[in-house]
């Protein structure tokens, strides 16, 4: 039996178009925006990237704003303090906290500045005596014939009067950022909330309230470690007083104080705070120096190791490896002024990329 086709089928096998015709169209349509859009896209890109160019060349007055705000929120937090006990109003409060504030300071600094210009004077005038008691403490006869000698080459070489002048118009220059940020701070801690306002009207009517938001959780977190920044002064403040004290100094509070003022600056603050107490060991022997190095090089330490991570990890909740990257990335971007304001900044960034990033675009409550 042969299996084949029915004659009486005539039908013709369908054709290459029909079949292409009866299968779905997989053409994509790309719809463009309007060109209005576009431009409009453009102009905001090229805005912000103007925006962020002009930030950086100016980021030396950025960063002062960013210290007078500093400033503002330590006046605000001792102004809470003095309301609670003596219920003035807030804005008296805030006065009577920068009164207070320009006293201890004042104070502070013609106490320690007589004493040590009274002890560079006495440096000065027995620093032969002094080198020879080094020289003689270290089994180094001719310590005195060969330090005088090159110090006054030093001081005699072509070009010193010109450095001189170059440091003198720094730490004028130094002097007159130190008064710009305490005289924005205290008009920022007077009226906080019209700065504020004026920040927010920059920004579109729908993201104000989030962003109002993040700013007080950014200001809360750096009462916060202002909080444990000043704890940390007090302590070190506290340490160094009672170790010069015992050490028969004669300025022992007013050393304790800079320790405790210092402390705020990260790394160098020690050894600045450090090199008036040695200056004026020196002038009573070699054997008081070397105590009083080994006074600060032990409570910084217990300071460092001990102290600091606890207050970084309990109050402010900054992450140790966020801290070392934002002092080395703001010393290197900005210098010395960076690094004094790369903790603070550091927090504020963070609490930001938190609430308006990790919180509304990602919706992760749990940041």
């Amino acid at each position: 039996m042969r299996i084949g086709t029915d004659p009486g089928d005539v039908s013709a096998p369908p054709s290459v178009g029909s079949i292409a015709a009866d299968r779905p169209s997989t053409e994509v349509t790309i719809r463009l925006p309007p060109s209005g859009d576009i431009i409009r896209v453009i102009i905001t890109v090229l805005c912000f990237v103007g925006f962020a160019l002009l930030l950086w060349q100016l980021a030396s007055v950025v960063l002062l704003a960013f210290a007078a705000v500093l400033v503002a929120v330590g006046l605000r937090a001792l102004a809470r303090v003095i309301a609670r006990f003596t219920k003035l109003h807030m804005v008296a409060a805030v006065a009577v906290a920068v009164v207070l504030v320009a006293i201890v300071l004042g104070g502070f600094a013609y106490l320690l500045g007589a004493e040590l210009v009274a002890q560079a004077s006495a440096v000065l005038r027995d620093l032969p005596e002094v080198l020879a008691a080094l020289g003689r403490q270290f089994g180094i006869a001719d310590l005195a014939d060969t330090v005088l000698p090159q110090l006054d080459a030093w001081f005699r070489r072509d070009g010193f009067l010109e450095d001189l002048l170059g440091v003198t118009a720094g730490l004028v220059a130094g002097a007159a950022n130190v008064l710009i940020v305490m005289t924005v701070g205290v008009y920022f801690a007077f009226r906080p909330a019209a700065y504020e306002s004026g920040l927010l009207r920059l920004l579109p009517q729908r993201s104000r309230s989030r962003f109002r938001a993040a700013l007080e959780a950014s200001g809360d977190r750096l009462n916060r470690w202002l909080r444990g920044q000043l704890f940390s002064m007090v302590l070190v403040g506290a340490l160094t007083s009672m170790a010069l004290l015992l050490l028969g100094f004669d300025s022992w509070l007013a050393l304790g104080v800079l320790a405790g003022l210092l402390e705020f600056v990260p790394y160098a603050g020690p050894f600045i705070a450090a090199a008036p107490a040695v200056l004026m060991a020196l002038g009573e022997g070699g054997s008081l120096m070397f105590s009083v190095a080994a006074a600060y090089f032990l409570i910084q330490q217990f300071e460092g190791s001990i102290i600091t991570p606890l207050i970084q990890q309990r109050v402010a909740d900054l992450p140790p490896v966020v801290a070392i990257l934002a002092l080395a990335g703001m010393g290197i971007a900005f210098g010395p002024l960076g690094v004094l304001l790369a903790i603070p900044t550091a927090i504020v960034v963070l609490t930001l990329i938190t609430r308006l990033y990790v919180q509304d675009v990602l919706h992760d409550s749990d940041a």
